[in-house]
Formats: structure tokens, sequence, C-alpha cells
């Protein structure tokens, strides 16, 4: 049996570490979630990107909701600065990270799977290893997102929560083929999604609550998870074991410090044709330029302005430019009325001034 068999405790590797600059590229390796309960998490030793200190956070079985595992990225220096005493609102530190997690599946191990064939896709062994419930999952083509990231709650989730599917992660047993034959090519496409925030001592954790569909990751088909163990009598990967496996990451952070961005503030007056006006100061814009590539963009907190709740990204080299010095801008509605699937349509324009040019060409975005 492999070692994995013969220890229950959740484990993480962190491997093949390489700086380039202000970025790192690693390679994390996790896994035992058996144990692992909605809530529970396992966490990555400290990395060093950008002259800063990270660490990564996992939830095998959910942070937010049970039917997805989560992943956080956390700022320690900014984790550790219990900020200004007398103004607790105040930003004393603050770190941009744009963050970009692959894994690739693996194709299942020559007999994975149950020692006889389900029959049927999704019909259940009733034999020995049989299962309570199998999860179907919808096909895509792929898996991919370039999105703002979720903050990460302050709460610690515990207990179970209520999740679509069960009240457990349940293992499928379905088996396409026989065991014993080839290994077959994973059938789900990679996974890559990336972030790029900027971290503070009052917000030093951001990441992705919908990382993984658990009921993909714990399906033996889709190549999530490997290393499960080899039952050497019965001559198969028996896929009750799966949740003792292990699934392999790659993480890119690339940080810069020394980043600041206030809090949009609104105008107390009116323009002259009677539009409400927001500011957005963003400071030492030289330096968002060199450090931060292009397609990577900076985004402010979420502003009211109206009856409606908004918030901007800033691209400091452009999103999708064509030329070099491109600076691009954006509007979004919250992300709380874009998940509820709001509609808002409203006429707005932007506008960027020079404020204070002694201060390293502080900049304000007026929306």
């Amino acid at each position: 049996l492999s070692r994995v068999m013969f220890n229950n405790r959740p484990f993480q590797q962190v491997s093949g570490i390489k700086s380039e600059g202000d970025k790192t590229t690693f390679t994390w390796k996790v896994g035992r979630f058996k144990t692992c309960s909605f809530g529970s998490s396992i966490s990555s030793e400290k990395i060093d990107a950008g002259g800063t200190t990270w660490k990564v956070v996992f939830f095998p079985k959910g942070f937010t909701d049970p039917d997805y595992a989560s992943l956080y990225v956390k700022s320690l220096s900014c984790e550790m600065d219990s900020g200004d005493p007398t103004d607790p609102d105040k930003i004393t530190s603050s770190n941009f990270a744009s963050v970009c997690v692959k894994m690739v599946p693996n194709p299942p191990p020559a007999g994975a799977g149950p020692a006889k064939s389900a029959g049927k896709a999704d019909l259940p062994d009733n034999g020995e290893g049989s299962v309570v419930e199998t999860v179907k999952t919808k096909s895509t083509k792929t898996i991919y997102s370039a999105d703002s990231g979720t903050k990460a709650p302050t709460v610690k989730a515990a207990g179970g929560g209520s999740s679509k599917r069960s009240s457990s992660v349940k293992t499928s047993l379905t088996n396409s083929g026989a065991a014993g034959g080839a290994a077959a090519a994973p059938s789900e496409p990679p996974v890559e999604r990336v972030l790029s925030q900027l971290y503070t001592n009052k917000d030093c954790s951001w990441g992705f609550e919908k990382l993984f569909d658990l009921g993909k990751m714990f399906d033996f088909r889709t190549g999530y998870i490997t290393e499960y163990g080899e039952d050497e009598k019965k001559k198969h990967y028996p896929v009750d074991n799966l949740q003792n496996g292990a699934m392999t990451m790659t993480i890119e952070i690339l940080a810069a410090s020394g980043i600041r961005l206030d809090q949009p503030r609104a105008d107390s007056d009116l323009t002259p044709e009677g539009r409400s006006r927001v500011y957005w100061p963003v400071h030492n814009l030289k330096r968002l330029v060199e450090k931060i590539g292009p397609d990577k963009r900076l985004s402010s907190a979420e502003f009211t302005c109206g009856d409606d709740a908004w918030y901007l990204d800033l691209y400091p080299n452009g999103f999708r430019a064509k030329s070099p010095e491109t600076l691009s801008l954006f509007l979004h509605v919250s992300r709380k009325s874009a998940d509820l699937g709001h509609v808002v349509k409203r006429r707005f324009r932007f506008g960027i001034k020079k404020n204070q040019a002694k201060e390293e060409e502080a900049v304000a975005a007026a929306a």
C-alpha cells in the first residue's frame, strides 16, 4: 500500500520554487481530504514573492459553499498589521498581488475504479464499495476565469452547511471501462483562475470561493485527484480511497509592495450638468505602470452612487491594448447585483486628472 494509506492526516508540500524579480512560481501538492469537513483548511508554508511573505489556504470541502472547494492567498505582512488604534478604518499597509492558479487533470491510472464495471454510466455499484449517491456534473469546454477574486470572509465557517447535492461529499464509483485497462485521458480540461487585488491590513486575504466543483473534484474520471493508493489484493484502485489522494496545482504570485489606493469618495456637490461624481485617488501611477503588467488590474472598493453600488477596475498597462502606454478603466455594478442577475442601465463618463504632482503623479479617477 502507498504511504498515504497509513496516514489520514491532510498534508501539503511546496516544491519547484522559482523567483524572477517580483514573481514567484511554485508547485503545491495537497491531499488526504477524507478527514476534512466543510470549513476546515490546509495551509501552505510561507512563500516569499516581491519582497513580501504570502500563504495559500485551501478549503477542500468548501468555505462559503459546501458544493465547491475554495482557495485563498493571504498577505502575512498585512495580516500582522494591527492598524491604527485611533482610526480603525485607516489602511496602514498594502501589497498588490496578481495570482494565477493552474491545475492540469491527470489521466486516471490503469485499473482505476471499482473492481467491476458499473454497467451503465452514473449507476452506483451495489456490491462491495457501494455508495449512497452518485453525482452527475455538466460537461464544459473550458474552465478559465480572470476575475476580481473574492475576499475571504472574516468569520470562519464551521460545521455542516447546506449543500445542493448532499450533506457530505460523496465519491462517484462509476466506471466507463473494465478494471485493468489502459489509462484514459482526463475528461476535464485544465483549470486556470486569475485574480489581481490590493491586499491591505483591512482585507489581507483574497481568492476563489468556487475554485473546484466538488462533484468533479471527487470523481476519479476527471483526474483532479491521483495517488489514492492501489489495492494489491484486488489489483485495482478503489475509488472509495479517492479522498485520501492528492492534487497538484501550479501557483504564481506577482507581488508589489508600497502601492496605495484610497477608498472612492463621493463629491458633495453635483456637476453643472446635475451629475453625481465619485473620485478614486490612485497614488504613484508611475510605479503601478512599472510593477503591474498588461491585462493586470487593480480593483477599487465598492461605492454607492445614486441607488446602486459600483466598483472600478484599473489596468495601468491596459486591457488587451494594441498599443503601449495605454491605461484602461472599467466601471462595474456591484458583485452582489451581478450574482443576482440584476440589469442596471446608467449613463456615465470618465475623467482622469492630475492631483498633486509633487506626490509622484498621484491621480484621481472620476466616474
